[in-house]
């Protein structure tokens, strides 16, 4: 700067130092699943302190809940300040059972519902909230809602009916006597019946 009065002529100079302002980004608004975590990184040089919402002054942060994460970054008497939201969804968790035990020619429907805004894949491909089974085997669904997904697993098993073998033998009746017939089960499962009529 240059002044002049009287005829006379001083100079001043000032120095202004400009210091960066630290820049971060922590990312965009993050979902995660019940469970699961997420980290940020607010790291900008050695030199910088960092404060985050819950008092910790750590360069990262784990998020495991919902909630507003956010840190002020300081440096050289410069400070910037970086938010996001976590949402936590939960896990569309359904209770099947582990067994599933019917009789040849009959079925079983298994409902998995969750919820209106989910989705569902059988282990046999359909995409209904409900499905029906008639053979043995072992299946699974996976359900997903809101980014979030679950896994159930199952078997069936189909019991083969009895096979009977029933011989009679033509025989004589009076008043005094009775007719005993002979039946032969090839299987037998309690849950499993066949009926065979006898006739005279």
């Amino acid at each position: 700067m240059e002044v002049t009065k009287n005829g006379c002529t001083s100079y001043d100079t000032v120095h202004v130092n400009l210091k960066d302002v630290p820049e971060i980004f922590l990312g965009n608004d993050t979902i995660i699943c019940e469970g699961e975590s997420v980290t940020f990184d607010a790291f900008y040089s050695q030199n910088a302190t960092y404060l985050w919402h819950d008092g910790s002054v750590n360069s990262t942060y784990t998020a495991t809940q919902s909630e507003t994460v956010s840190v002020t970054v300081s440096l050289n008497g410069c400070s910037t300040f970086e938010s996001v939201v976590v949402t936590v969804n939960p896990i569309p968790e359904i209770n099947l059972d582990d067994t599933y035990k019917l009789c040849e020619g009959d079925g079983v429907t298994l409902n998995a519902f969750y919820s209106n805004t989910a989705t569902y894949l059988w282990s046999t491909g359909e995409t209904d909230a409900s499905e029906t089974f008639t053979q043995s085997g072992n299946y699974s669904v996976t359900v997903i809602d809101n980014s979030c997904s679950y896994t159930e697993e199952f078997e069936v098993i189909v019991h083969a009916l009895p096979v009977m073998d029933v011989q009679f033998a033509k025989v004589t009746v009076t008043e005094t006597s009775s007719v005993v017939y002979d039946v032969y089960v090839g299987f037998v499962d309690p849950s499993c019946h066949t009926y065979a009529a006898l006739a005279e």
